[in-house]
């Protein structure tokens, strides 16, 4: 009888420890950072003043761990081009900081910090056909931001 409770007690430990070692290595190596990404015409009120239309580009880290934002991507694709594999894919090239109001890249997020870009609405990548945009992390993981807002930014584009 106690070499019964001996050995459910050993497979159950070793049932634990299995367990244990599963979650770390999911955990560090499976599970990446998740960012969320907001994108669109935002307008910068400045004291009494109003500032003309910015491009706002932002990425909160949701976890589970420290992320660093490297680069701006875009993606032309469609169903058609998917097909003929014609994806057009590009990056954005930062010369400077973009406003005064901007963060820059590469920059590193804890849980829970926030990353702000502001472009004039001048800014050449706003003139650029693209159907995606987002930011890539140190996994070389690309956070898109969601296909809404990038519709909404193309049309508030081809008005003015």
């Amino acid at each position: 009888m106690s070499w019964k409770i001996s050995l459910f007690i050993s497979v159950s430990s070793l049932l634990i420890a299995g367990l244990a070692l599963g979650w770390n290595i999911y955990r560090d190596v499976i599970m990446k950072g998740r960012v969320k990404i907001r994108f669109g015409w935002r307008v910068i009120i400045d004291g009494q003043e109003s500032t003309p239309d910015m491009i706002m580009f932002s990425g909160v880290n949701h976890g589970p761990g420290k992320v660093v934002l490297r680069m701006i991507i875009t993606k032309n694709t469609s169903i058609v081009r998917r097909l003929r594999r014609t994806v057009e894919h590009g990056f954005v090239k930062l010369m400077e900081q973009p406003s005064e109001y901007s963060d820059k890249l590469p920059k590193e997020l804890d849980i829970g910090d926030e990353l702000n870009l502001l472009f004039p609405s001048s800014a050449g990548f706003a003139s650029v056909d693209f159907t995606h945009i987002g930011l890539r992390d140190n996994f070389d993981r690309v956070h898109w931001a969601k296909k809404k807002e990038v519709q909404a930014f193309r049309k508030r584009r081809e008005k003015t």
